[in-house]
């Protein structure tokens, strides 16, 4: 799998600017000029590397501030604002980092509009205006509108532009390009904590945050000088959201997996330098550059992950890297002592430079064109935002300081950000696991786009995608079949628990979740793995909950088909609907080995309503096997169509193995043969005739003659 599965290829068309409405004569050169294709990026030269440079230093001063602010809580909460708690002050730097994302909803259109100088000036301006009046300030209101507010604005207007206009002169080496470009948030995040520590007591706060304000403007008077927009701004106005994006599963994937990642990620930016102090009981000098070395190493995180990502794609290594900080993050609850703190900041910071250098360029494949790439970042940001909102402010609610109990907080950041891990569940799932569940287009593409769009808006169809996307990368990866088979059970066990109530109170808005949710859970419990004894249809002597879940599919068709048939699930239905029709036109008689299973039944059983049940469960088989000379390839639908239809009673002979029961679901199997190019089926047929002719008595056994050779099974 490859990152450039869901994106598009690098060398396309970025569109051209709509034709002029002036008169032909008086626009003839401007109407040749504006349907010319923007050239391609130039991949390198003093001026793309000049950009790079530019937007190093707008990184610096927007990320390098933001970072900088866990040596600020450790200052608030013992000197400035102490008498606040630490989640309150958490929430200062909480909102100047979510505005630094939120704000990008505005600040990409800006952008794409060729305001690039305007929007560094009024950024430059926030940043140091925000800096200067949090150094005069003593209240609580006054450091959150000045540090919070303020700058957060001012960081949001240099950082979307610091990206997005790297992506537009790269295209081979743009990882890397952004990796250099996103290290210099890091190196900020270095110098500005050992600034602060070394002036502050020598100076004062005030000075000292003023100090860094001044610095601030040498290094953004840089990037005013020498940045320059590549492509022309498109004449035609662009709304503030690029609405097209909500409908591309691919983009709604990572935009999710990226707020799962931002809830976690920054609780050791902040609160690292709290836990030295509290926790290790290091020296208050230690506890400062806790930080500094934290965005040391972030420096290779971003660079280094760019060199690999421009080899094997930027989704490909996001994924592995997102996995390391969230085992670090479940490590960190061990450690107690300076060394392993250290070693922790160290690896820490190397491992999420990844989720902060690697974003902008994924946004930029996932985008149809270069002009909309500023839009399509601000959106994508926005999600990050949130959960940098809420994060925090979580995690700083979870601590106890006075008992130094830190382990629910890291716990906390742990599970958000293996969020990351589950992006890489969810792509799968779109770009592959999509297409094993029909090969009929229509349905592939219901599946890659408009169920995990379902399950966006509900939790417990979301968490069985996740599931059955894991069981498929088992499949896959042999090697790492355990790993993939435990997240498979975690999310099935989490979605079940979820998704109680929405039985018990189905209603029209909740229908076609539900509904996904049930057919979902037939594959998982199809595709994990196998017992020896297993019958597919029981557990420990009951019917399986996912055949109970998939015959109350009917149930919730009838309940609100109105909903079903007009919403998401039309087409599926819709084509559900066209093979069942096709199966009625089809002759049920016929079919020899039908009639002699049927003469076979009716010698051996005398009771009549047993009778009954059985000829009405090879009657519903028939319908299926009318199909048995169809050369082309079979649906689900088409077989798990008998599951359906087969009474309560006849399910109850089958629980209790009555051997009638059991051979005429022996005749299920050739059926389930049909299906096993879907490789959440593969083998079962073989497996469930094994295991009937194993609890069938001798006699019996010769029935299933007929399943056995169309197999080609022997015991």
């Amino acid at each position: 799998m490859t990152a450039s599965a869901a994106a598009t290829p690098d060398n396309r068309s970025e569109g051209s600017s709509p034709p002029s409405t002036l008169p032909v004569e008086e626009s003839k050169v401007e109407k040749a000029e504006e349907t010319q294709t923007p050239p391609p990026p130039p991949n390198g030269g003093w001026m793309a590397w000049l950009q790079v440079v530019g937007a190093f230093f707008l990184f610096f001063n927007s990320w390098g501030v933001v970072n900088t602010f866990g040596v600020y809580q450790t200052y608030y909460e013992t000197d400035l604002l102490h008498g606040h708690s630490p989640s309150s002050i958490s929430w200062i730097g909480t909102v100047q980092g979510f505005l630094l994302f939120l704000v990008g909803v505005i600040a990409g259109p800006v952008f794409d509009k060729g305001y690039l100088k305007t929007m560094i000036a009024v950024g430059s301006f926030l940043v140091v205006f925000g800096l200067m009046m949090t150094s005069l300030s003593d209240q609580y209101y006054q450091v959150f509108l000045a540090h919070g507010v303020v700058v957060g604005i001012g960081c949001a207007f240099l950082f979307l532009p610091s990206i997005a206009i790297v992506a537009t002169y790269f295209t081979t080496r743009r990882a890397v390009a952004t990796g250099i470009t996103a290290s210099g948030g890091s190196i900020g995040s270095v110098i500005y904590p050992i600034i602060f520590r070394n002036l502050i007591d020598s100076v004062g706060f005030g000075w000292t945050t003023r100090i860094i304000g001044f610095i601030a403007l040498g290094g953004l008077c840089i990037s005013l000088a020498v940045m320059r927009m590549r492509l022309p701004p498109p004449k035609q106005a662009r709304s503030l959201l690029d609405l097209s994006a909500f409908k591309e599963a691919p983009f709604l994937i990572f935009s999710f997996g990226l707020f799962c990642a931002f809830v976690g990620l920054y609780f050791p930016f902040f609160y690292l330098p709290t836990y030295m102090s509290n926790v290790v009981h290091s020296t208050d000098d230690l506890a400062f550059y806790i930080i500094a070395i934290l965005n040391a190493t972030s420096v290779f995180g971003r660079i280094t992950p760019g060199l690999v990502a421009d080899r094997f794609g930027s989704l490909n290594t996001i994924i592995p890297m997102g996995l390391g900080a969230a085992i670090l993050a479940y490590a960190w609850m061990g450690i107690k002592n300076i060394g392993g703190t250290i070693v922790f900041a160290c690896l820490y910071g190397f491992f999420s430079g990844a989720i902060v250098s690697l974003p902008p360029t994924i946004v930029a494949r996932l985008s149809p064109n270069m002009s909309i790439v500023g839009t399509r970042m601000g959106m994508c940001f926005t999600f990050a935002g949130l959960g940098l909102l809420i994060g925090n402010p979580i995690a700083g609610a979870l601590l106890d300081l006075e008992r130094g109990v830190f382990w629910k907080a890291e716990l906390f950041s742990a599970v958000m950000v293996t969020g990351v891990h589950d992006l890489e569940l969810l792509h799968h799932f779109s770009t592959s696991t999509a297409y094993t569940f029909s090969r009929h287009p229509a349905l592939q593409t219901f599946w890659r786009i408009d169920a995990p769009q379902i399950g966006f808006g509900a939790h417990y169809t979301l968490r069985a995608m996740l599931a059955i996307s894991a069981l498929h990368m088992a499949y896959l990866r042999p090697a790492q079949r355990q790993v993939y088979v435990s997240q498979a059970e975690h999310h099935h066990s989490v979605a079940l628990k979820f998704v109680t109530s929405n039985m018990t109170q189905l209603m029209n808005e909740n229908s076609s979740a539900v509904f996904l949710f049930s057919s979902l859970t037939s594959f998982f419990s199809c595709a994990k793995p196998r017992k020896l004894d297993d019958l597919l249809l029981f557990q420990q002597g009951r019917i399986s909950e996912w055949l109970v879940l998939f015959r109350g599919t009917g149930t919730i068709v009838e309940y609100a088909q109105e909903e079903l048939r007009s919403g998401p699930l039309a087409a599926l239905l819709r084509i559900r609907q066209r093979r069942s029709d096709y199966r009625t036109t089809l002759p049920t008689q016929g079919l020899a080995f039908m009639d002699d299973l049927e003469e076979l039944v009716r010698e051996e059983v005398k009771d009549q309503q047993e009778l009954r049940v059985y000829l009405g469960a090879i009657q519903e088989m028939r319908g299926s096997y009318a199909l048995w000379s169809d050369t082309g390839v079979w649906e689900t639908g088409d077989v798990f169509v008998w599951l359906l239809r087969v009474s309560e009673d006849f399910l109850t002979f089958l629980r209790e193995q009555r051997y009638v029961a059991l051979v005429i679901f022996g005749y299920f199997c050739p059926l389930l043969r049909r299906l096993e190019w879907m490789w959440w089926l593969e083998g079962w047929s073989v497996h469930l005739l094994s295991r009937i002719h194993g609890l069938l008595d001798r006699e019996h056994r010769t029935w299933i003659q007929w399943p056995m050779e169309q197999l080609g099974w022997r015991p």
